[in-house]
């Protein structure tokens, strides 16, 4: 598992509710999940990398949300896609290894095109929808400091626009974020002053994972 996903950028996206956009705007999904010409709406010429993240959502309606190793950032579950791995085996599987659920995975919520954290160019995103189906919660690894199933307008200050926006669609009643339509296909940007930072921090945090799963495997 990488030391924390290529979707996130340092904490400070301000306000606590999930942002709402224009009901007016131009859809930027066709019948078929991509532009409407039929080809992707996303240019992923500059795509370094691939993860996943997965909307984790409780019988109640609350989202599950993982504290990473840097202690003020909270994230929804995800990682980098590792080889022979389709974008929902890997959801399963980050869940799983970063907050000890067993999550089934409902349905695609969308693909989301950014700047990567772990490097320059771009990272593709696959984000999901999922509930828990076993497993126990586990706080604390290698990644992780921390769980909290929160209200969806009660999301902590710290988390990344990214996030809240894969949250928003998630939880909405259209479209592929309902399962019943075409996922939907974005372009995300991260302020500079948060992309160089957190780029910085993340190579500290993937340096010290890498530490330490070489020390445990020589203890193991």
């Amino acid at each position: 598992m990488s030391g924390g996903e290529g979707v996130r950028a340092a904490a400070g996206a301000a306000g606590s509710s999930v942002p709402k956009r224009d009901p007016g705007a131009p859809s930027d999904r066709s019948a078929d999940g991509g532009a409407r010409d039929g080809r992707s709406a996303l240019d992923e010429g500059r795509v370094r990398r691939r993860g996943v993240m997965t909307v984790v959502v409780s019988p109640e309606g609350r989202v599950l949300l993982l504290r990473r190793a840097i202690p003020f950032l909270w994230d929804l579950p995800g990682g980098g896609i590792e080889g022979g791995e389709s974008p929902e085996q890997a959801a399963v599987r980050e869940c799983r290894e970063e907050t000890g659920y067993e999550v089934e995975v409902e349905h695609a919520v969308g693909r989301y095109l950014h700047p990567s954290v772990h490097g320059p160019g771009d990272q593709l995103t696959f984000a999901f929808r999922g509930s828990v189906v076993g497993g126990a919660p586990r706080g604390i690894g290698l990644e992780t400091t921390g769980l909290r199933w929160c209200e969806p307008g009660g999301l902590p200050r710290t988390l990344e626009g990214l996030h809240r926006a894969v949250i928003e669609d998630a939880l909405a009643e259209h479209g592929g974020s309902a399962g019943d339509g075409p996922p939907i296909e974005r372009r995300v940007e991260f302020a500079r002053w948060k992309l160089w930072p957190a780029r910085v921090a993340f190579a500290i945090e993937d340096a010290v994972e890498g530490l330490l799963r070489g020390f445990g495997r020589r203890i193991g």
